[in-house]
């Protein structure tokens, strides 16, 4: 019998305190909520357009089919998935980043 070590979820803590500190900090300084908020988007973006081979041969090598139907519709490991995450999701996250940068540079 396999048996599957999890990973500590300590990255992805990290990740949503990040997240929600710079939220936090729009609320009192806009102009660094923004920039901070910026730095954060880009950054992640660009980790995980880096890595994003290595996550995608990962999840299709531990994907395994649920009992429920329509789950599986949505989580099938399909290249368009891929595609979509790689040249639409993480690049429109970097743009945002950039944007909220450019905002919070150009606040008065």
């Amino acid at each position: 019998m396999v048996v599957k070590r999890r990973r500590s979820p300590i990255f992805q803590l990290t990740i949503i305190a990040i997240l929600g500190g710079c939220i936090l900090l729009i609320n009192s300084n806009t102009q660094l909520g923004l920039i901070l908020l910026g730095i954060f988007a880009v950054s992640l973006a660009l980790v995980i357009e880096y890595n994003s081979g290595r996550i995608w041969r990962q999840y299709k090598r531990n994907y395994q089919p649920s009992r429920r139907k329509w789950f599986n519709t949505l989580n099938k490991p399909r290249d368009i998935y891929n595609y979509l995450n790689i040249y639409v999701l993480w690049p429109g996250v970097f743009i945002l980043g950039i944007w909220a940068i450019y905002t919070g540079l150009h606040l008065q």
